[in-house]
């Protein structure tokens, strides 16, 4: 790409500064893409050096290097893949590229409804880390590769971090991003039961660990094998077993799969089970053209706010189940799929081993039984089997929001979400290609695959020195088979004590990081996760409670606060490793020195404006500053919120307004941006003109107007020439008249220093949550009154000991360094 001339400049003055990325998979390749393109906006000043660490740099990481074969495949099609920001991702840096992985297997042959190779898809990663490097100007960002292991990461929380390389290097920086998928983890008791059998019997035990890292030939010879696992990991050995034995599967159209597998020679028979004996259905063929996802009618985003904030908790049976399955009801009766329009006919389907996997009579046949019929469903594709899995990939979403939220009770969570759903949903979202079923029931025809069903069960037989599996307990229990080898075909779980890497053990053993704990709304009950704890999002927390702010943690070992951490990223659904990848990029640049600190306006001082499609969406206030006689901050910071309220409820934002659909843009886009300006004389007559609510104090001097959401970039001359930094009004005094008791009170952090027009839009945030969050008999009260609400500044302990329906979080963009809770609701 050619970078506008003014980008292009060399500041020979400025000082060289680095940061490091380590990790070269999909996380890491972003966020050198995104620093890239950081570093061509107007912004960017100096020059610094971007080191990128990894035993498998450019060629798309450990899990993803296109070194290895054609094997392991991708369980997404080459369409729902990308490594560049779109619209929905809301990006404040440039997006000068587009390609999807579709875009770039092109040239192979590929379709874009095909599932691709994992090595295919290291091409691609390996191209976009290539197309970054043409692109950096060498006199701004210099990105240097160091194919090696990090062991190690030293420095002070607030000070330069030195980087020890396993060849001896020492790199210092100014801070770095760890970007980290599954890690190898020393085993647990269960599996070290195992392996101590295997060692002592001459049997065979292979751990949890990641396809790449396992040597599929030393099951070959073995008679029987325990696979514990059904999952994606599962489906991965399946072609990993076959591929080591030489053996093929040839197409068949007598058989009910329609392959017939040949063997290669010394395959053994698989033993396959697990906790639910959920096993995970095919993805639909849907072809080139992917049918939009399904918009929840009754678990919307309103519901899930609502639930959020109830101070009880929620209870999934209770609470979230009846609306999971009112919805898919209601999507298959408008359908006219009256045979799903029932929560039998629903249950049925979805847990065909029973709700909680307890049924494990004739566990083989019926496994069999539903593999044929989902392959069958998903290849034709049958309509009715489409929409559940549309259904049930939009509700994962919200469940999963309302994870993140933490509005389920520990109770619930440990039960209901970890012990069951998440497993149930994976079976249906995250499926597997048509193939590999159809080359899992070809095994089975042949003899060589057996299921137990749920309840899987390993012991370790002394005297008959093998292992003995069964499936279901007391009088469900399933047939025995004795086996000598167990395949444990899933991955490492996320647990910081048991993580084998050398530079996290250097961090624990100095209490530089520590595990999280999850709570519930309810009862307040903590759990440890084994997820690494950070502050915020991204910066770990050591042992005595410092942050390493000059660290950011991105992807599965800090899974409590990136919930749903996917490995890759779908076109148009505001992918979430884009949007950290872009987050950690613009704080590595500030901790370097090369991107202005807080206090600029990312909108207008980071973006190209050559990609106006892309600019976020923000809503303008501006505050009306008498230079004689100025307003009090809490004052207009209250005003600036009655006037976002006032805009939001007016008619013209209803549905069918003109406002509607500009309103309903920025609240779906998932960051209510507010941008708060100020005018006095002219200027303030100028920009009455343009749509929007102008609102005054009824206590105070104050007067604010709120205008109609529109793209943060061009904007009208009236408003673009308003400066948005520096805006600061005096405090309120004493003898200043305050609000009468109003129904709503929005308190304002005491662990933050905030300017006055931050406070403003930290308060009008607030105020337009706890809008959306109400009750409508509350909201119409709040209506009818004007919209009331107090400003209120607890002290540090009062904050502290206080729980709030409505919480705001500053993700740190522009003057705090975030993601900072800087205000709360309550009614």
């Amino acid at each position: 790409m050619t970078a506008h001339p003014e980008t292009r400049r060399t500041v020979p003055a400025a000082p060289h500064r680095a940061v490091a990325v380590i990790g070269a998979g999909p996380r890491g390749t972003a966020i050198v893409e995104r620093l890239v393109a950081a570093s061509l906006t107007p912004a960017w000043e100096g020059r610094a050096t971007v080191h990128l660490v990894d035993p498998h740099v450019g060629l798309g990481g450990a899990v993803w290097r296109h070194d290895q074969g054609e094997v392991l495949l991708m369980n997404t099609t080459t369409c729902q893949t990308t490594m560049y920001p779109d619209a929905s991702c809301h990006p404040d840096l440039p997006t000068p590229h587009r390609e999807t992985l579709a875009d770039v297997l092109a040239a192979e042959g590929l379709g874009p409804a095909d599932f691709a190779s994992r090595a295919a898809h290291g091409r691609y990663l390996a191209h976009v880390l290539e197309t970054a490097e043409r692109d950096a100007d060498p006199s701004r960002l210099r990105i240097v590769r160091h194919r090696a292991e990090a062991v190690d990461v030293t420095g002070e929380p607030d000070g330069p971090q030195r980087v020890r390389l396993d060849d001896g290097r020492v790199l210092t920086v100014d801070a770095l991003a760890l970007a980290l998928g599954h890690l190898a983890t020393a085993l647990g008791p269960r599996s070290l039961q195992l392996a101590d059998a295997a060692e002592r019997f001459d049997l065979l035990h292979i751990g949890p660990a990641n396809p790449l890292e396992v040597d599929y030939r030393s099951l070959l010879g073995r008679e029987r094998v325990a696979v514990a696992g059904m999952g994606l990991n599962f489906y991965d050995a399946i072609g990993m077993i076959t591929a080591a034995a030489g053996g093929v599967f040839e197409e068949d159209p007598g058989a009910p799969s329609g392959l017939r597998y040949l063997p290669g020679g010394g395959e053994p028979q698989l033993i396959i089970g697990s906790r639910s004996g959920m096993v995970y259905r095919p993805k639909p063929d849907l072809g080139h053209e992917l049918p939009a996802p399904y918009a929840p009618r009754i678990l919307t985003s309103e519901r899930v706010l609502e639930l959020a904030v109830r101070p009880a908790g929620v209870d999934h049976e209770r609470d979230v189940m009846p609306l999971m399955l009112a919805e898919l009801r209601g999507a298959h009766h408008e359908a006219g799929h009256a045979q799903l329009a029932s929560d039998q006919a629903l249950v049925e389907l979805l847990f065909p081993f029973g709700r909680r996997g307890g049924r494990s009579d004739d566990a083989h046949r019926r496994t069999v039984a539903v593999l044929r019929e989902s392959l069958r469903r998903a290849a034709e594709p049958d309509p009715a089997w489409v929409l559940t899995f549309r259904v049930l990939t939009a509700l994962r979403i919200q469940v999963n929001r309302l994870v993140d939220l933490g509005a389920y009770t520990t109770g619930s969570l440990r039960r209901d979400i970890d012990g069951h759903l998440r497993n149930a949903f994976a079976s249906w979202a995250s499926g597997p290609p048509l193939q590999r079923v159809r080359q899992l029931l070809a095994l089975e025809e042949a003899g060589l695959a057996v299921f137990t069903g749920p309840g899987m069960n390993i012991d370790v037989d002394v005297e008959r020195r093998c292992f003995a599996v069964h499936g279901g307990t007391g009088l469900l229990r399933g047939p025995e088979h004795l086996c000598d080898g167990v395949l444990e075909a899933h991955l490492p779980p996320v647990d910081l004590p048991a993580y084998r890497s050398a530079l996290l053990g250097a961090w624990r053993e100095r209490g530089e990081v520590q595990k999280d704990s999850w709570s519930s709304r309810g009862s307040g009950t903590r759990i440890l996760t084994g997820s690494i704890a950070v502050d915020g999002l991204y910066a770990p927390v050591g042992t005595d409670g410092r942050v390493f702010e000059r660290r950011f943690l991105v992807g599965v070992p800090v899974s409590t606060a990136q919930p749903g951490s996917a490995i890759t990223a779908q076109p148009g659904s505001s992918a979430q490793l884009l949007r950290h990848a872009e987050a950690v990029a613009l704080r590595l640049a500030r901790m370097a020195g090369v991107v202005p600190p807080e206090g600029s306006d990312p909108a207008t001082a980071l973006r190209d404006p050559g990609t106006e499609e892309d600019v976020p969406w923000a809503m303008q206030l501006v505050v009306l500053r008498d230079r004689h006689d100025p307003a009090e901050e809490e004052d207009v910071a209250e005003t600036a919120a009655r006037a976002v309220l006032t805009l939001l409820d007016d008619p013209r934002s209803a549905a069918g307004g003109p406002w509607h659909g500009a309103v309903r843009r920025w609240e779906d886009g998932g960051r209510i941006r507010k941008l708060v300006r100020r005018a006095d004389g002219k200027r303030w007559s100028d920009v009455q003109a343009l749509d929007g609510v102008t609102v005054a104090s009824e206590v105070g001097r104050a007067q604010v107007r709120a205008f109609v959401p529109a793209p943060a970039a061009p904007l009208p001359k009236a408003l673009d020439k308003l400066q948005v930094g520096g805006t600061t009004f005096p405090g309120r005094v004493e003898s200043s008249p305050r609000p009468d008791e109003a129904l709503v009170r929005i308190e304002v952090s005491p662990l933050v220093t905030m300017t006055s027009g931050k406070l403003a839009a930290q308060a009008s945030h607030a105020a337009q949550l706890a809008y959306r969050a109400m009750d409508e008999r509350v909201r119409r009260t709040w209506r009818a009154e004007g919209f009331p609400l107090r400003l209120e500044r607890p002290d540090a302990a009062q904050w502290k000991a206080a729980e709030r329906p409505v919480r705001v979080i500053d993700a740190g963009f522009t003057e705090l360094e975030g993601p900072t809770e800087t205000a709360r609701a309550i009614w």
